[in-house]
């Protein structure tokens, strides 16, 4: 299933992390990146629009994770709490049915601003298409 992401939370994280959040959903924890930021609760950190991921990519985040770690961004769908006006957290699981894929390599996209219109993909179904055997061509 897809659909087009309004009103909705963002997360970035590497794209290795998929198969644990489609099983377990995002899960509260203390990251390294929470770590450095002297963070002593576990939360999961959300973005609350579209354009402050936008913002932290080109201002800050990409260098907060190794150089080839492939990043995924995530659509939680769910409104925001009271947060700040560029982010929100969570000290609750925000279970796999609430998670969709918006785009599982977000530093090879050329030009950021298109994923705005991009359809995401319920994270269970991007499991299914990822785990699904490649066809393989025919011997002619």
């Amino acid at each position: 299933m897809s659909a087009k992401h309004t009103q909705c939370l963002y997360h970035v994280t590497p794209a290795r992390n998929l198969a644990a959040i489609a099983a377990d959903g995002l899960v509260p924890q203390i990251g390294v990146r929470s770590e450095r930021a002297g963070e002593t609760d576990p939360f999961v950190h959300c973005f609350t629009s579209f354009e402050g991921v936008a913002n932290a990519l080109s201002r800050w985040m990409v260098e907060q994770f190794e150089e080839a770690e492939t990043l995924a961004l995530l659509v939680i769908n769910r409104r925001s709490q009271p947060h700040t006006p560029d982010g929100c957290t969570f000290g609750v699981t925000l279970g796999p049915h609430l998670v969709w894929v918006l785009n599982d390599d977000i530093k090879a996209v050329p030009n950021f601003a298109v994923l705005r219109n991009v359809e995401c993909v319920m994270i269970k179904d991007y499991m299914a298409a990822a785990d699904a055997p490649l066809s393989t061509p025919e011997v002619q």
